[in-house]
């Protein structure tokens, strides 16, 4: 039997997200956890990310023509709580969390040596919803460590941090 919940429940219903590290230029250049993170395309590869206009993130991807997606793995669970607590306006992110910086090939933002995968993306476009803006990214170049498997990368969604379920079958 089935009952109808709050949106409150239903959020806490939903599946987990990918979480993400993603890496935006400024002075010094900012590092934020991103929970609101999806593929908007396949051809062309684009991805956006969901941010606040709250947010000083928000101030620095207005005037940035990139970001980088950085996927970090549970190893780094303790610099993605860091990076999603803490605001760049009031601290270097790359020096208190010890990550390593890595020019980017093609934007301005640096890659985090750290996380097995990182998605360099221009932004082709902003869409306004809600409490959150998208900014969407054509990936131009995408960096991966061989060894990395997608069942080490973080999702969190409600409070709650995870590792990705088990593959039940392909389609």
């Amino acid at each position: 039997m089935k009952k109808v919940i709050d949106e409150k429940e239903g959020r806490k219903a939903f599946p987990p997200y990918p979480l993400a590290l993603v890496t935006i230029p400024g002075s010094p250049p900012n590092i934020i956890t991103a929970a609101l993170i999806h593929v908007f395309s396949f051809e062309p590869l684009q991805i956006g990310i969901g941010i606040a206009p709250t947010r000083y993130s928000y101030e620095l991807l207005k005037v940035a023509s990139g970001f980088v997606v950085n996927i970090p793995t549970k190893e780094l669970l303790d610099q993605v709580i860091f990076c999603g607590t803490k605001s760049g306006r009031d601290v270097n992110k790359f020096e208190k969390t010890r990550l390593t910086d890595v020019p980017a090939q093609i934007v301005e933002a640096p890659l985090i040596d750290e996380c097995p995968v990182n998605y360099e993306c221009e932004i082709t476009q902003m869409i306004e919803t809600g409490d959150h803006h998208w900014f969407i990214g054509e990936v131009k170049v995408i960096h991966k460590d061989m060894n990395f498997s997608r069942e080490n990368a973080l999702c969190y969604w409600a409070g709650e941090f995870r590792l990705p379920g088990t593959l039940l079958r392909h389609r």
